[in-house]
Formats: C-alpha cells, structure tokens, sequence
C-alpha cells in the first residue's frame, strides 16, 4: 500500500521497513506505526498537507443507506444519500494514517459507530458526538492508531455533532 504526501518533496521519517521512493511512501503489513518527523518542504515550509486537501481529487462514492467501511472505502470521499437516515459503521483493522471523507448528502441524520476492537477518540466539548451534524456538512475519519491490528483508533474532524 502506497501514501502519497503531495507538495513535501522531503519528508523524514522513522520507522522499521518503511521505504520513501521519492513518491510515496511504501508501508508494508503489519502493526507498525508511521512516525513522520519534520517535513521539509520546497519552501522550507514545517507543515504537512492538510488531509481535506488530501482527499480534494478522492474519488466518489455514492451510499444509498448503511454502509460498514471497507478496503475500498480508503482514501475516498463516501457520499450519504439517504433521505431517512443512514450509518457509517468504522471497521477495528485500518492501519494508522488511513483515511476517507463523508460528506452527508441526504437530508436523514447520518451517524457512526465502531465495531470490534475499535475505539473514537474525539476532543472533550465533542466527545458525545456520533453524527454529522447536517445535510452537506463533511468530515474527514482517519486512524491515529492501531496496537495488535484490532483496535484502530479514529478521529473524527469537521461538522459532527
């Protein structure tokens, strides 16, 4: 599996295994995690590229009703279409760094829950936040951690509530 971090020709990394062609970074199975030291940018720039700028060229798609996330899911924008509400289902087996967008589309409320081993781990004055919180509002789920490959740990940004 391949990451690819746009606009940060030079970026430090430490990590057992992880390989950096000059692209993307090669990361391969397993429960290592990804530590990304300070970038280096064209300009000298210290900062990342935002993940919502990230997912700017993701493709689409498009969720009738309830979807349990998958493989597939990866890197993409995931659009809820359902007028009666719907729910994104997180799986516990993502890899730290991965990533996709929602953005609800329906007018029904659109929540999320975990399965498995997988935990939220959301700021205080959010942490009773479970859903979008309107129609055409985006959020951006991401793994921040995955010890044993059972027990992701997602974050959640954007208009929850």
């Amino acid at each position: 599996m391949a990451y690819q971090f746009p606009n940060s020709p030079s970026i430090g990394a430490t990590a057992n295994g992880y390989v950096w062609d000059g692209a993307a970074w090669t990361i391969p199975g397993g429960s290592d995690v990804l530590t990304l030291t300070t970038p280096v940018g064209a300009r000298g720039s210290s900062t990342l590229q935002p993940i919502p700028n990230w997912l700017a060229g993701a493709p689409i798609i498009q969720v009738p009703d309830d979807v349990v996330i998958q493989p597939i899911h990866r890197g993409c924008w995931v659009h809820m279409l359902n007028a009666v509400g719907s729910t994104i289902v997180l799986p516990d087996d993502w890899l730290p760094g991965e990533a996709f967008g929602a953005r609800q589309i329906g007018t029904g409320p659109c929540v999320w829950q975990i399965s498995g081993g997988a935990t939220m781990q959301m700021p205080f004055t959010k942490a009773a936040h479970t859903s979008i919180s309107e129609q055409y509002e985006d959020v951006i789920f991401r793994v921040i951690a995955n010890v044993g490959g059972h027990a992701a740990v997602w974050s959640v940004n954007g208009g929850t509530s």
